[in-house]
């Protein structure tokens, strides 16, 4: 069998898997998709899956054929209220389940964090997502901000999570995906920049995994406590101790004074509450040279034993491929073709934090 046979056999065979209790992706249970018709649930998933850019009579010409009995555009819109928002999210982690797993020096899975904007249909009236005119466009535009997971050695997404590009924060939709990542292998998260925040860090120990974040000069001295300057290449150990209070008669450690470190009260950091008002946690600050006189700081909790300096410069370059799979995702792949006028928001509270899925229909 082909490598691609064997894909979209794993792909139908997670599809089969949803359908066979179609109740638990239905907005009402025991209602829809009780039925026997034409558009069913799996038809429909199989659909949303193979859409191109045509409007929707075209479209379900391309999959019914050309005859008298194909299901209207209304039948379509109907069965695709009927189904819940999670259900291509519950289809994308069966499916990538199935998939064959690759693994760094035969233990870690390697996923990397990042993101990209798409636009969708131009809705002046939707705050979240409206952009004003501009020199980019004359009539303004909507966007979306996709957040992703990509597993680097199996080339794959693994889960995501999309929020209005006016409300994007990168930090919270990491944290969300990671504290719903269940996986039976450790995992290192390799993100950029963006991503470099003690809550972060914080979230990803708390789920017992790993990570590898780049991070700013700024950033890393904070944390260092001391400067980089002249410093080419670094491997240090530094525990520290979060807490709110600037108030050094506060602290539940005075005789550790070099170690606290300040979190704004307007800055996340959601393992710092009343009843626990201060967070010890334990970074690897890595400074690698990446070409002459280039320079960049790796924020990690990695095993020393595991990995070496040039370990983690091999590690660097491998987040990249992360970049090239959203340009085959969004061209190749169509992400850029919607079909759909309308957006379905849920939004989810998170301490004094805000952050929304919307499900878009292709």
């Amino acid at each position: 069998m082909k490598y691609s046979d064997a894909v979209k056999a794993m792909l139908i065979a997670s599809i089969n898997d949803l359908a066979a209790d179609p109740e638990k992706y239905a907005v009402n249970p025991g209602k829809d998709f009780s039925r026997n018709r034409k558009l069913g649930f799996t038809q429909l998933v199989h659909m949303l899956l193979t859409m191109e850019g045509d409007c929707i009579k075209e479209e379900l010409y391309r999959y019914f054929g050309r005859s008298t009995d194909v299901p209207s555009k209304a039948a379509f819109y109907k069965q695709r209220k009927k189904m819940k928002d999670g259900a291509l999210r519950s289809l994308l982690i069966s499916f990538t389940k199935k998939c064959r797993k690759h693994l760094l020096k035969g233990k870690y899975s390697l996923t990397a964090c990042g993101g990209s904007a798409v636009d969708i249909f131009r809705n002046p009236d939707d705050p979240d997502t409206f952009f004003e005119p501009s020199g980019k466009s004359t009539r303004g535009f909507n966007q979306i901000h996709i957040n992703a997971f990509f597993s680097i050695l199996d080339k794959k997404f693994t889960d995501l999570l999309v929020q209005p590009a006016r409300k994007r924060n990168e930090y919270s939709a990491f944290c969300q995906m990671a504290d719903r990542a269940g996986a039976d292998t450790p995992v290192i998260y390799l993100c950029d920049r963006g991503c470099a925040s003690y809550n972060v860090f914080a979230h990803v120990i708390e789920n017992s995994q790993f990570f590898l974040i780049r991070c700013t000069d700024v950033k890393t001295e904070k944390i260092l406590g001391f400067p980089l300057d002249n410093v080419t290449e670094l491997d240090y150990h530094a525990d520290r101790i979060l807490s709110r209070p600037q108030s050094k008669k506060k602290r539940l450690h005075p005789e550790l004074a070099g170690q606290y470190r300040y979190v704004c009260r307007d800055v996340p950091m959601d393992y710092i509450t009343e009843e626990r008002a201060e967070y010890g946690i334990s970074l690897r600050v890595i400074r690698i040279e990446i070409s002459e006189g280039c320079y960049e700081n790796l924020i990690t909790n990695l095993p020393d034993l595991d990995f070496d300096i040039d370990d983690f410069k091999d590690l660097y370059h491998l987040r990249w491929d992360e970049e090239t799979s959203f340009r085959d995702l969004k061209y190749p792949l169509c992400l850029k073709a919607f079909h759909s006028k309308k957006m379905s928001i849920s939004y989810r509270r998170c301490g004094q934090e805000q952050s929304c899925t919307i499900s878009v229909l292709r």
